[in-house]
């Protein structure tokens, strides 16, 4: 679920009662049976203009018609306990930390049609960037499997968000679902992810617009001591790095899908062979700050020896386009790591972070 400058639309409101804030995990673990949505849950539609009419219920064939319109930044359906709000502490949750698996019935209009899945906690952000997993769809139903601890950052004792679709691409497609629900099993064949859209004939890839990431991009954070809590977000503005005092190192980056630990079979890339540079505008908070700026593939091992580049930063936003042929160690046509900037310096400082792209041509 993706944050609205207005009340965003509740179309479903079926058998909800006025509980505890805590309520505990529906026994069945049911979402919706056929297209019926189970008792205490509420589906939301909402985009980035705002358009939210274009979820349609076919009750005779059982399914949820999801036709997400053209010209959005993102357009998003999800299924919430209770009340979607963005006040934490008014929203409701299940504990559904005994189950393993989400399990979903999807079909596209035509087939070819990409769609993310995710899943949210109560204390997570509304700003895009929770875990979601990127499918393709066919044009006949299938039943999609998701690990639940595939979703990174989601506490399952506290699940708001049971499940969204978020789309992410400029045309407009039609996706189909049914019979969403929770299982104690394991997944059997669960989902490594897709591209979340298309390649685009474009000469530039939006990584981070402003302060958020473009669809099919995560964002992790670490440090010799494994401090992960020094990010600040300015709502549609930039990124404040605050990197940390005493630790021998620390780093920010921007992974193709979720980032995770397992090299090879767990970590998705993209190729971005056709792009020349890299692409982005930093400011220091007073100047003289310090970064290596990086970029990784999916099979190149966490212990810092990829190719990094010295950046000395002003107190001004600067933009700073590197040739990625510079990275002379990192073969761009299976890139995970998309940007990447490392700290190892003992004194803290902080740092401003806005607009990332890869380009085919340099700025004029």
């Amino acid at each position: 679920m993706l944050k609205a400058t207005t009340v965003l639309l509740t179309l479903l409101v079926i058998g909800y009662v006025s509980s505890p804030v805590s309520i505990q995990a529906q026994p069945s673990g049911n979402v919706f049976v056929g297209e019926r949505l189970s008792s205490g849950l509420k589906l939301g539609v909402d985009s980035s203009k705002q358009e939210r009419t274009w979820v349609n219920h076919d009750k005779e064939k059982g399914f949820f018609a999801l036709e997400f319109p053209a010209g959005q930044e993102w357009s998003a359906m999800f299924i919430t306990v209770g009340s979607a709000t963005g006040r934490k502490d008014d929203r409701r949750y299940y504990d559904y930390s005994e189950f393993k698996t989400l399990s979903i019935e999807l079909k596209g209009a035509s087939g070819g049609e990409r769609v993310e899945v995710g899943i949210k906690s109560k204390d997570q952000e509304d700003d895009g960037t929770e875990t979601k997993i990127p499918v393709t769809l066919t044009n006949d139903w299938k039943t999609y499997q998701f690990a639940l601890d595939s979703f990174k950052g989601v506490d399952l004792k506290s699940l708001y968000v049971l499940a969204e679709f978020v789309y992410t691409c400029p045309a407009k497609q039609v996706v189909h679902v049914r019979n969403i629900k929770y299982l104690k099993e394991e997944a059997t064949t669960p989902e490594k992810g897709t591209e979340p859209c298309p390649p685009a004939e474009t000469d530039a890839l939006e990584i981070l617009v402003g302060s958020r990431l473009a669809g099919g991009f995560g964002l992790g954070l670490d440090s010799s001591d494994r401090k992960s809590d020094w990010l600040t977000r300015k709502e549609g503005e930039f990124l404040l790095l605050n990197f940390p005092a005493n630790q021998e190192w620390s780093a920010a980056f921007i992974t193709v899908g979720p980032p995770t630990q397992k090299l090879r079979t767990g970590r998705q890339f993209k190729d971005l062979s056709m792009f020349k540079f890299l692409y982005l505008e930093m400011k220091g908070a007073v100047g003289e700050e310090q970064l290596e700026i990086g970029i990784k593939t999916n099979t190149q091992e966490d212990d810092g020896s990829e190719t990094k580049l010295p950046v000395k930063i002003t107190s001004e936003w600067k933009p700073y386009v590197i040739a990625l042929d510079k990275f002379v160690q990192t073969n761009p046509t299976k890139l995970y790591v998309v940007a990447e900037f490392v700290y190892e310096g003992s004194k803290a400082q902080t740092v401003f972070l806005r607009n990332i792209k890869y380009l085919k041509k340099a700025p004029q």
